[in-house]
């Protein structure tokens, strides 16, 4: 639409495995959380720096506990240990110590989440009803995506930083 498609490079790779020969004036990293990709914000952060020059922007989206302690019964349901996530304020300290300056954040809302859920709702649904060999697995999806969405704004959410490399 704005006619920069020959200024853009789009990856959807293990980024791990990736090694890049330059630095990227922004990148974006909109998946599940980092700990799932490098087990470590803080790691994951420092690659990230790495790619980036001075004034680059970086482009994240992190769930974030609201309050810790999280209860045990959540931690549960969500099959996460309370070191999952860092809360919001955390995050934010953490970036500004690799040397990062947050430019702003964005928080998700239940009817976000709405929206997140519903296509594979109708999809995991449909595999449930016909009964397909995929049925029990698509269930504890199911029950995943419940428990995520019980938990949402009350234990915990999902942002996405702006935050800009010096």
């Amino acid at each position: 639409m704005l006619n920069l498609s020959h200024r853009a490079k789009y990856l959807c790779r293990d980024i791990r495995k990736l090694r890049f020969n330059r630095t990227y004036d922004v990148v974006a990293s909109l998946g599940l959380g980092i700990k799932q990709v490098y087990g470590d914000i803080n790691d994951a952060l420092k690659f990230f720096k790495t790619i980036l020059p001075e004034g680059g922007f970086l482009i994240l989206a992190e769930p974030v506990w609201i309050v810790k302690p999280i209860s045990s019964e959540v931690l549960k349901a969500l099959g996460e240990v309370e070191d999952s996530f860092l809360t919001c304020f955390e995050l934010q300290q953490l970036v500004e110590k690799l040397g990062f300056k947050v430019k702003g954040y964005f928080v998700s809302t239940k009817e976000d989440w709405e929206l997140y859920i519903k296509p594979v709702y109708i999809a995991m649904h449909e595999l449930i009803e016909s009964k397909s060999e995929l049925a029990e697995e698509a269930q504890r999806v199911m029950n995943g995506f419940k428990a995520e969405y019980d938990a949402v704004g009350q234990h915990w959410n999902m942002v996405l930083w702006v935050v800009k490399a010096y």
